[in-house]
């Protein structure tokens, strides 16, 4: 497992930020180790996504209205704060919504319940926000490992398991 972090960190360097290199070389890293995985009943697929960003800017919308405007004086310092967080969040979305998405789906078919599913994930890249302000930092090093690389490695490391046994449901 930890080969595999550093493998992993190492691929996306200096930053796995939507839109980077570093981003690009992490999904082709990612996508050459699933392609590797070919016991019986496994397949791969790079599914292409658009990402609904006006949802997401809404949830960062929402969330500062029902937990920040509604809870915390505009005077109070994390009022701003929290502020400064939501416009630039919604501001770094509005700067990656020409990108598309990958969801790199491994599935291994159950052999006696296949129609039951066991989903799990984790994102791939990573962002990173100036600890005082919450602002989005778009341009620095980010190498990611906590966010969220030990995601990642885990569920490659669970698949290089998984690729050798016989289940009774599918794993996705």
């Amino acid at each position: 497992m930890d080969n595999n972090l550093r493998e992993f960190v190492a691929s996306g360097r200096p930053s796995r930020f939507i839109g980077t290199s570093g981003h690009n070389k992490a999904l082709k890293y990612l996508e050459e180790k699933l392609k590797n995985f070919k016991s019986n009943g496994t397949s791969f697929i790079d599914q292409e996504f658009t990402p609904d960003i006006a949802r997401a800017g809404k949830f960062y919308a929402d969330d500062f209205k029902n937990e920040v405007v509604a809870k915390i004086s505009p005077t109070d310092p994390n009022y701003d704060h929290w502020k400064g967080f939501t416009l630039s969040m919604i501001k770094t979305l509005d700067s990656v919504k020409s990108i598309k998405g990958h969801n790199l789906i491994w599935e291994k078919k159950g052999i006696s319940k296949p129609e039951e599913v066991i989903i799990l994930g984790a994102n791939y890249d990573t962002l990173l926000n100036d600890p005082k302000t919450m602002i989005v930092n778009t341009k620095g090093e980010m190498p990611g490992a906590d966010n969220n690389a030990t995601g990642v490695v885990a569920l490659l490391s669970m698949i290089e398991i998984l690729d050798k046994l016989d289940l009774p449901k599918t794993v996705r």
